[in-house]
């Protein structure tokens, strides 16, 4: 029997996003409990990335990349494609890396080939992983409007001639999506919470407000990693487990762990 077995879950996550989630806690025997603190808005106008895309990725300083830091931005990339197939051999002709396994797996399923791939799962990975040598060569990074500085920053240093392109926000959801699970945490019937962004994180706190210490008391609360937990920790939080590698499946395996060894 998991130690999940019987537990209510809070999860955190966009519920577009959400449904893998919900089906790997009720496999484990847990209640998975909707409480979605952000929602996934995307853009409407893609002109921006079309433009970007049609650019000549490849200059004598070499074959330019496209960065693709969650199933966010490539479901953003499909949406364009549908809409213009003819740009897909434009898609194509840039080198592909992306932050994931999840992410990785949906390039895939969108006709491109096995993309480089972070060997840790944040933006710090993907730096490690690109080229250190990024003099002039271009580099497309589609995604939220609130992206880490330190990705930007760090392929700047290197030389990146870096273009973020907004393709979609992180926003509040109304009230209506979160508030049955503020009412089971004020009654104390929640056993855990997952963070899995920091934006989920940041979220949190805006809707606990001043309660957020006193309802999480009692919660074990799990960050799907260290950068999702130092927002956490920023916006004053407490995290009590962190999942290594930073993936769902770890996320689950780790908060077992704690809980069999709180037993």
């Amino acid at each position: 029997m998991s130690p999940l077995d019987g537990k209510v879950v809070a999860v955190t996550r966009a519920v577009a996003q959400a449904e893998a989630t919900y089906t790997e806690l009720l496999r484990r025997g847990a209640e998975p409990l909707r409480m979605p603190t952000i929602e996934i808005a995307p853009r409407d106008d893609l002109s921006a990335l079309t433009r970007a895309l049609e650019t000549q990725p490849v200059t004598r300083k070499g074959r330019g990349w496209l960065l693709l830091t969650s199933t966010n931005a490539v479901k953003a990339l499909a949406r364009l494609l549908e809409t213009r197939p003819e740009l897909a051999d434009a898609a194509h002709a840039w080198q592909v890396a992306v932050v994931g396994p999840a992410t990785a797996d949906a390039v895939i399923a969108l006709g491109f080939s096995p993309p480089l791939t972070a060997a840790e799962y944040r933006a710090e990975g993907l730096l490690e992983t690109l080229p250190k040598d990024l003099n002039g060569v271009s580099v497309l990074l589609p995604g939220a409007r609130k992206m880490r500085a330190v990705l930007v920053a760090g392929l700047r240093d290197r030389g990146a001639m870096v273009e973020h392109i907004v393709v979609y926000d992180n926003v509040l959801p109304s009230p209506s999506a979160w508030q049955r699970g503020v009412a089971e945490l004020r009654a104390g019937r929640v056993d855990a919470l997952l963070l899995t962004s920091g934006s989920t994180a940041h979220n949190l706190q805006r809707i606990l407000g001043d309660e957020a210490e006193t309802l999480l008391a009692s919660v074990v609360v799990a960050a799907i990693g260290p950068v999702t937990a130092d927002v956490a920790l920023e916006v004053g939080l407490r995290v009590d487990v962190v999942a290594t590698p930073h993936t769902l499946p770890a996320l689950l395996d780790t908060l077992e762990q704690h809980l069999a060894s709180q037993r």
